[in-house]
């Protein structure tokens, strides 16, 4: 009959809109994108629409998206913080809706689901060991470079057998190291792994006979093209996100703040040679 809802009126009559918006910090991380699908899945189950609004670098701020949120009279709010720049807002934020943060936990005083990212490099950079591989290139941030540190100093390796990059290396500077390090594996960090990628395909470099690759963070095409990875189980992680939403949802206020970290786990596929 060309009849629409109107979900606005709706939430004003009921004081729910029946929405869960999501700050998400980069529209370039295949990642995220993989979380949001699951994580539609799950709240449609329930009856909920999920609001997503993206932090850009020179056009959105995560306060930009705070306040999107509050507009749109969202029910919940999970973010991605790095830090606590808009504790203030935050704290405020409390009191309109509920919040949880996502693979980050510098709030102390707000739910939080977190990957062991150190042990998850930890996991990979001992895989690589027991190939026999001691001569390695690390491609990523610091946030998890302590678990590759850990796991070569638990196997007595020299330092300078290893050497460490941030993500922000280009194509054609990586290529230049590889020629340099000559490293028998690299280890990547998400978006870095289309870097190193591009760069072993840049230097006719074969898989995993002249260079071997792992990386973290099990995306469609690092699966597509058989990478061994660091992977995570975006079906708990979602499932335990939901269920977290939902206590606070009915009005939960006397259990203190949860904190629950997820261990990732490595997916072996054909792209780490084992040497001598």
């Amino acid at each position: 009959m060309g009849y629409t809802p109107n979900l606005i009126a709706r939430s004003l009559k009921n004081n729910h809109s029946m929405t869960v918006a999501i700050i998400v910090p980069s529209i370039e991380n295949h990642f995220y994108i993989d979380v949001l699908q699951y994580l539609e899945i799950k709240l449609h189950q329930y009856g909920y629409r999920l609001l997503v609004t993206f932090v850009q670098e020179g056009i959105t701020t995560e306060r930009d998206c705070l306040e999107v949120a509050a507009s749109a009279q969202a029910d919940a709010l999970i973010f991605f913080p790095e830090d606590c720049q808009n504790l203030s807002y935050i704290e405020k934020s409390l009191n309109q809706f509920s919040i949880i943060q996502l693979f980050q936990s510098p709030y102390m005083q707000i739910d939080s689901i977190t990957i062991d990212d150190a042990g998850g490099t930890e996991i990979g950079t001992n895989y690589l060991l027991d190939k026999g591989h001691r001569r390695i290139l690390y491609v990523g941030d610091n946030q998890r470079i302590s678990g590759l540190w850990k796991a070569i100093d638990s196997a007595n390796v020299v330092h300078d057998s290893i050497r460490t990059l941030t993500s922000s290396v280009t194509v054609n500077e990586l290529c230049d190291i590889i020629q340099d390090f000559h490293p028998t594996a690299v280890f990547s960090i998400a978006t870095a792994s289309e870097t190193v990628w591009l760069a072993i395909r840049q230097l006719g470099l074969s898989i995993p006979d002249d260079i071997s690759i792992i990386t973290y963070d099990n995306s469609k095409w690092v699966s597509l093209v058989g990478l061994t990875a660091i992977a995570h189980d975006l079906e708990k992680i979602t499932s335990l996100l939901v269920a977290q939403l939902l206590l606070r949802l009915k009005g939960d206020t006397s259990t203190p703040p949860q904190h629950i970290v997820i261990s990732p786990f490595l997916i072996e596929r054909s792209s780490v040679l084992k040497i001598n």
